[in-house]
């Protein structure tokens, strides 16, 4: 079984989000620490990049930059692209999807191409 983040937001919220993101023409984010995970929205829709250092696992912390690893230095920019090493790779986005009962899930065992979003159905 694959392992998966079960998010609290329903398609509603997330609908709204995003219309008021289109219109704004901005960009949304929000960490959740707990889950490991960064969420980003945009008019393109609902993506989720990993907080985990693809060096040794430490957990990313938010920079002005983009993102820092506080173990051995990494850096990685504000959509997870690696811009320093040791890490040998940037930070993975995972597949967003939708639950029949509207909540949005992150499939954190399906790795999808940086920039992958999900459209939420209303």
């Amino acid at each position: 079984m694959r392992p998966t983040t079960r998010l609290i937001a329903m398609a509603a919220l997330a609908v709204l989000v995003l219309a008021g993101v289109a219109q704004a023409g901005e960009t949304f984010k929000q960490v959740l620490p707990e889950k490991k995970v960064q969420m980003i929205a945009t008019e393109e829709g609902i993506g989720a990049v990993s907080l985990v250092c693809t060096h040794l696992g430490c957990i990313v912390q938010e920079s002005d930059a983009g993102f820092s690893c506080p173990c051995h230095g990494s850096r990685f920019g504000p959509n997870g692209e690696l811009r320093q090493g040791p890490a040998p790779r940037p930070l993975p986005w995972f597949a967003v999807s939708q639950a029949p009962d509207g909540a949005l899930v992150v499939d954190r065992g399906r790795e999808v191409d940086p920039g992958t979003f999900y459209q939420p159905i209303a």
